[in-house]
This record gives structure tokens, sequence and C-alpha cells, in this order.
């Protein structure tokens, strides 16, 4: 009897109990501007609103495109991160001054926490890109 009790647990530990099956993610490529220039690098992270645990995050490249591989569907809040979002490491490394901010300050810190930023999005089944402006 007592083994029975713990197979039953073991399979209930292994495989859950109920539908816990995670939202549906897709791949996602867009691009980041501010006043229509692109950002030559940083990152964005979408964040599904219905499980703020549900997040995808990735490095915006020097032509202001980025590939997320793993974006939740549904509304998202889009948080990115550009002033400071530089490899720090690199520029201590070479001994080149790092850049200059991209985008003023007071806007780039509003976008770049998900209790602020007002950019979001919905990404639906089958999207394929999405662009962002930083406004």
């Amino acid at each position: 009897m007592n083994r029975r009790i713990f197979a039953g647990l073991l399979a209930l530990g292994l495989f859950g109990c109920g539908n816990s099956q995670p939202p549906d993610r897709i791949i996602v490529t867009g691009t980041v501007k501010y006043n229509g220039q692109i950002m030559p690098y940083g990152r964005v992270t979408f964040i599904n609103k219905a499980d703020p645990n549900n997040r995808d995050v990735c490095s915006i490249q020097s032509d202001g495109k980025f590939v997320m591989t793993s974006v939740p569907v549904g509304p998202c809040k889009v948080v990115i991160q550009v002033n400071n979002a530089y490899d720090h490491q690199a520029y201590q490394v070479t001994g080149k001054a790092p850049p200059a901010d991209l985008i003023p300050r007071d806007i780039a810190q509003k976008y770049s926490s998900e209790l602020t930023t007002p950019l979001e999005v919905t990404i639906a089944p089958g999207q394929k890109s999405v662009e962002l402006e930083i406004k």
C-alpha cells in the first residue's frame, strides 16, 4: 500500500496536477526607435500582464533590431533599457569612454521599469515582428 501512495505522489510531482501548461511562446523580431532614430544598444523585456513572472528579455543589436526567442503570447508590458545598457566591462578594458546617454534620462527612466513603462503590446499567436517606439 505504501508503494502505491509513493508512486502516486511521485507521478503527481513529475507531471503536476490540473492544466498547468505554460502560456504559448513565440519568436518575435523588431526594432527599437526614439524620435525615429534606431537605438544601437540596450535591452528589451516583454512581461506578460496576466503573469508577470512569464517574461522574455534580449539585447538590442547595433542596427536597432532585436530577436526574442520565447515571447509570451497575449498582452505584455514592454521595458526598454538603453542608457547605461552597454557592456561596462568592455569600456573599462579598452580605456575608451562609454557612450553618452542615447535619450533624455527622465524618458529612459520611465521606460526602464515594469512599474512605470507606458509601453504595452499584445502579442498574437503567429506574430512575427513588432516595432517599438520610445516617446
